[in-house]
């Protein structure tokens, strides 16, 4: 009887031990996800970065503006290069804090009419599987209401958020966690580079030229795409691009004839003009474009390019194998410098100044 006993004690107490901790860890994960369209999204990291200080004369009192951002397992930051990266889901959003130190307890509202006030919101975004170029993301829905309730007990912040986007789309959840300190490299946090042969190449200027419609059903738009560093310039006279430096040019394949469209384009050897497809495309490093020579370039057989916006500024990122089966890969994020040379001579086919055919 007392070993019946003694059973049965043990197996209350590792039962209750298994409902507790099973509890336990389903509050956790309760606190540390993102509700939005009827799915479920986890939490894992959460950090802040102080931006600057905003002094108000009326009543005089300062407030200071933090980026929150709380991320999943797929994405992470960088500290020496001062950027996010990686493919995942997060919710980012700018709220104006009593303290520098750190974000102050209370009750955050989103203000749309972004008065900077202390514990206010002005900004926010969410991102599901989105792709970072360092801190810019491919896909991101716009918050535009909602409140944010921020409590902290020594270095643990218990963040809870109920938010909404433009279409009403409620986007719920919380994250219990220590927050990481992030610093920004620029204003945007991204990197404009071209990385080839284990060297980094700065991009500065993108530019974009509609050049025919292709002999495609649908009906698809051929652009030339250019993506350079400092050591060019476009000649409107004559209608190219003109200097020597660095740079990636393609030409690409788009349904629209005003823009590219959001989404992957793949490297198309059989040359069909599909849309989403880019063709006779190089690197060029240290590369003069009115040289005939071939010193310095580099022809691209294979790759994708993924190309999203946000607003009027594109987001590329590029990942291609040239002939010599070396690997060039980066992103530009800006806006491209766009020409329509279909619409003023469309007898006219625009010289590719890559001699790649």
């Amino acid at each position: 009887m007392k070993n019946t006993y003694s059973k049965l004690l043990i197996l209350v107490i590792l039962t209750c031990s298994t409902v507790i901790f099973g509890c336990k860890k389903d509050d956790e994960t309760e606190k540390n996800q993102i509700t939005f369209d009827s799915n479920k999204y986890s939490l894992s990291k959460g950090y802040q970065s102080l931006v600057s200080t905003i002094n108000h004369n009326f009543p005089k009192s300062s407030v200071y503006e933090f980026d929150l951002m709380l991320t999943g397992s797929g994405l992470s930051y960088d500290s020496d290069k001062k950027s996010f990266s990686g493919q995942g889901d997060y919710l980012f959003l700018k709220l104006y804090s009593l303290a520098s130190e750190s974000l102050t307890e209370g009750l955050y509202t989103f203000d749309r009419f972004s008065s900077r006030d202390s514990l206010t919101i002005n900004y926010g975004v969410v991102g599901i599987d989105a792709v970072f170029a360092f801190y810019l993301s491919d896909s991101e829905v716009i918050i535009s209401s909602g409140v944010v309730e921020v409590k902290k007990t020594g270095d643990v912040y218990q963040i809870d958020f109920d938010l909404y986007t433009d279409e009403n789309q409620q986007i719920v959840g919380s994250y219990s966690g220590t927050l990481d300190n992030f610093i920004l490299e620029n204003e945007n946090g991204l990197y404009n580079n071209l990385n080839f042969q284990s060297t980094n190449y700065p991009l500065n200027y993108g530019t974009l030229d509609l050049i025919d419609e292709a002999s495609y059903n649908p009906l698809t738009y051929e652009y030339d795409l250019f993506l350079t560093g400092s050591g060019f310039t476009y000649d409107l006279d004559f209608g190219e691009l003109v200097g020597k430096g660095n740079l990636i040019g393609l030409k690409i394949f788009s349904t629209s004839p005003d823009s590219l469209k959001t989404g992957t384009y793949v490297f198309d050897e059989i040359i069909t003009m599909a849309p989403f497809t880019f063709i006779f495309a190089a690197v060029g490093i240290d590369y003069d474009l009115s040289s005939d020579s071939e010193e310095g370039l580099f022809i691209i057989k294979s790759g994708t390019i993924k190309i999203s916006r946000i607003k009027n500024k594109y987001v590329i990122i590029f990942d291609v194998i040239t002939s010599s089966d070396i690997q060039a890969k980066g992103q530009y994020y800006g806006v491209l410098d766009y020409h329509n040379y279909f619409s003023k001579r469309k007898s006219m086919h625009y010289p590719f100044p890559f001699n790649v055919h």
